[in-house]
């Protein structure tokens, strides 16, 4: 990972952790497409049919540049994991400033991610709730469906 040491090794390596509990497939360094230069997401999950990308950001630079990958990647929710309330609140009052994102966009602390990413890993449909804009998937319908294994995969870039 490119980040520094909260980035890498430890926010992203206990999300890696406990994604693994919740029996998500996980990969790191996910790219967005094929090539040695592709942007990637941080950690790219799958929960049965469900696709999410967590960035993991301590400021609002890099927003813009995390829903676009989110959006070439056809994820059905972008997760941005701050280390502190305050500077999701950041994020949150840089996003409500730009134009409604077609995907389903989440910031939150650490903490609150991983509460959210737990309920997700049981009940996907939870997804469907509240800001999001894509129609009902009949996977999403299978409520508590989990990844088969748990297995991660290391992107080097």
């Amino acid at each position: 990972m490119r980040g520094g040491w909260l980035h890498s090794r430890t926010m992203a390596c206990d999300l890696l952790a406990v994604l693994h509990r919740f029996g998500a497939k996980v990969w790191m360094e996910y790219p967005v497409r094929s090539g040695s230069r592709s942007p990637a997401v941080d950690l790219y999950v799958e929960f049965a049919a469900l696709r999410i990308a967590l960035e993991i950001e301590l400021g609002p630079r890099r927003i813009a540049a995390d829903l676009a990958k989110a959006q070439e990647l056809g994820v059905d929710e972008l997760v941005i994991v701050t280390a502190t309330p305050a500077q999701a609140a950041v994020i949150k009052r840089h996003l409500a400033k730009s134009k409604p994102s077609p995907i389903s966009v989440q910031v939150l602390p650490f903490g609150a991610s991983i509460r959210h990413l737990s309920q997700l890993s049981r009940f996907p449909s939870l997804l469907n709730e509240g800001t999001n804009t894509r129609p009902l998937l009949a996977a999403d319908a299978k409520v508590g469906a989990a990844a088969a294994g748990t297995t991660s995969h290391v992107r080097k870039s």
